[in-house]
């Protein structure tokens, strides 16, 4: 049989391309015109000519003046690119590299035309973000391994956590993880009902981890309706904290002290305006009802009795028990099907007496404050939003724009020139200001003080013991005008006395006292942030110093006060009849008293004029 060899190089064109399917014919030509489009682009920005004849002019200028006269338009940060640095240009017929060298010969900035964008950058900073990268590539290795429990089997859901970092993954259904780390990392292993383990990498790449199970934590009694239990033998959902928890966080509330320390407890503060009057909202499980209006809180028992979790001082408490589930309804009826918060405070002990003081001074700051734009390119995009929309812009004309682009650059001006309607009364800072203003910066200090003072004593002896504290704690808000405040007093006495073999009388009094202070207007949530959202070309302050009127700060500083004071009173007494070992019966009394006194004062405001002078 004869083989035929068929060179193809000396087929022609068409008949290789119809041995070649329709599919891929389309590809081809689908290339080839993307191909010649990207070709055409670089000849478009390799030879396109301009001519420039500026003077003292700055970068900025230059920039505009060639979208204005080419089909390029400029990408850039401002913040990045020193753009209002003056040069002088003139070239004739000039292609646009040579152009960009000029502006840019001090080789500090990178440029990149892509057709007829062309995108500034700076060139150390992507040096150096580059060479970052490529480091810590090339330090990070790949572990592996399997985590499985002392009977050998795999366990499924394991936290991996390189220990110092976010970085970290789960076992799949074999028990197996694989993780990036760094070569001397430490890896931390948990889960639920085990002990942790933490393994360090280096050296390493594989891991066959064994975890044991925590039986001190399976030995752990918690309170659980009107008794306790081993948590070996619960079979609802139950979640605890003890009291050292509580003492290493420097918090003046039970409600913020609680928060992330129990899985599906769900704190959050009121209404997100005020750190005094909006209580805390609590669920747990997440969602509890669809009905608009309605709650699902869950029911919080201080020592048996029901309670508000902020009147109780935190330095009292021993241990918190949640209840999660439906069980809690067979003790607690209707009112815990969304969960019940138990709280057992401290008591005396048979002992020496013991005195315990203990203090926190916190500084405080203001976290993810939102960054406004500034005031020139603020200026821009309203113009630039009037003209999409077909209309020349009413308030930031030519003119406008260029006062506040001075001002910017620190040019002595006024933040408002003086209103055409009135002589003696500033410019509407919206619809005349040229102020560059961070309105949230000026709302807000920097950081606050807070303190925390309490004492403690307690003792007795077999027959009778004592428990008596007292907590003071004074907070403030961030505002830099009519700051927020909030004192508190906390007083509590506990006494237990033996009065026979079978009955023993428990005594619990608790009186807290708080009150605080805010802006009236603050309270209103939806208020509070639209008065915020200023536009930053608005001043706070005038020419003479004065609060700029309609500012966020001058609303704050003036509409007046906000006062209340809140009063708990909580007294408990108990019988303990034990007439048989092991049978315990309780007789208990319990009364509570609350009162609130608000008082609103409206201050009159006054503005000043131009002659620094109430209007």
């Amino acid at each position: 049989m004869n083989k035929t060899t068929i060179n193809q190089k000396a087929q022609p064109f068409y008949a290789l391309l119809k041995k070649i399917p329709i599919a891929m014919r389309i590809t081809l030509l689908l290339l080839f015109v993307l191909a010649f489009q990207l070709q055409a682009e670089q000849i478009y920005s390799q030879d396109t000519k301009i001519s420039l004849d500026m003077k003292n002019a700055t970068i900025e200028k230059v920039l505009q003046t060639i979208e204005e006269k080419s089909d390029y338009y400029f990408l850039y940060n401002s913040k990045l690119i020193d753009v209002y640095r003056t040069v002088s240009v003139r070239v004739k017929n000039a292609a646009i590299s040579a152009v960009l060298e000029k502006l840019f010969k001090s080789g500090n900035v990178n440029y990149e035309v892509k057709g007829s964008q062309i995108i500034l950058s700076p060139k150390e900073m992507y040096s150096q973000i580059t060479a970052v990268v490529e480091a810590v590539q090339q330090q990070k290795k790949t572990i592996t391994g399997t985590i499985v429990d002392a009977a050998g089997e795999p366990i499924i859901g394991a936290n991996i956590i390189e220990v110092g970092t976010t970085n970290g993954t789960v076992t799949d259904m074999d028990g197996k993880f694989t993780l990036s780390v760094e070569p001397d990392a430490t890896i931390r292993i948990s889960y639920i009902g085990y002990l942790e383990q933490n393994i360090n990498t280096a050296g390493q790449s594989a891991f066959n981890i064994t975890l044991l199970e925590d039986t001190q934590a399976l030995e752990e009694v918690v309170v659980v309706g009107f008794g306790t239990q081993k948590k070996v033998n619960l079979t609802g959902a139950v979640g605890t904290v003890d009291s050292e928890v509580f003492s290493s966080r420097p918090v003046s509330n039970v409600s913020e002290m609680l928060q992330g320390t129990v899985p599906g407890l769900n704190i959050t503060g009121g209404d997100g305006t005020s750190m005094n009057s909006a209580a805390s909202k609590i669920n747990v499980r997440g969602m509890t009802t669809i009905g608009e209006g309605s709650s699902g809180n869950p029911l919080i028992l201080i020592d048996g009795m029901e309670g508000d979790l902020n009147s109780v001082n935190p330095q009292d408490i021993e241990n918190i028990s949640v209840l999660k589930d439906a069980a809690s309804s067979s003790i607690y009826g209707s009112r815990a099907p969304f969960g019940v918060i138990l709280i057992t405070t401290k008591s005396g002990s048979a002992g020496k007496m013991s005195v315990n003081y203990n203090n926190n001074f916190r500084w405080s700051s203001p976290l993810d404050l939102p960054t406004p734009m500034d005031s020139y390119s603020f200026a821009l995009y309203f113009r630039d939003a009037d003209a999409n929309g077909g209309a020349a812009s009413t308030l930031f004309s030519p003119d406008r724009i260029d006062l506040i682009k001075r001002y910017q650059q620190g040019e002595d001006l006024t933040p408002s020139p003086i209103s055409p309607d009135d002589p003696n009364r500033w410019g509407d800072g919206i619809g005349y200001g040229n102020a560059n203003t961070n309105h949230y910066k000026e709302l807000f200090r920097n950081n606050v003080f807070s303190q925390e003072h309490n004492l403690s004593i307690k003792g007795g002896n077999e027959k009778i013991n004592y428990y008596v504290s007292a907590n003071y704690s004074n907070d403030k808000g961030f505002f830099t005008y009519n700051q927020e405040t909030r004192d508190r007093i906390t007083t509590t006495s506990k006494i237990s006395a033996k009065l026979t073999d079978w009955l023993r009388l428990k005594v619990t009094n608790r009186f807290t006292t708080q009150n605080y202070q805010e802006p009236i207007g603050k309270t209103s949530y939806e208020q509070f942030w639209r008065r915020l959202a200023t536009w930053p070309c608005a001043p706070a302050y005038d020419a003479n110093g004065n609060l700029f009127e309609g500012s966020p700060v001058f609303w704050v500083a003036n509409e007046g006060t906000s006062d209340a004071r809140e009063k708990w009173f909580y007294q408990q007494y108990q019988l303990e009849l034990e007439p048989i070992k092991g049978w315990k019966t309780f007789i208990d009394f319990n009364y509570k008293h609350y009162n609130i006194e608000k008082t609103n004062v409206k201050d009159v405001s006054y503005s000043m004029g131009v002659d620094n002078k109430t209007k």
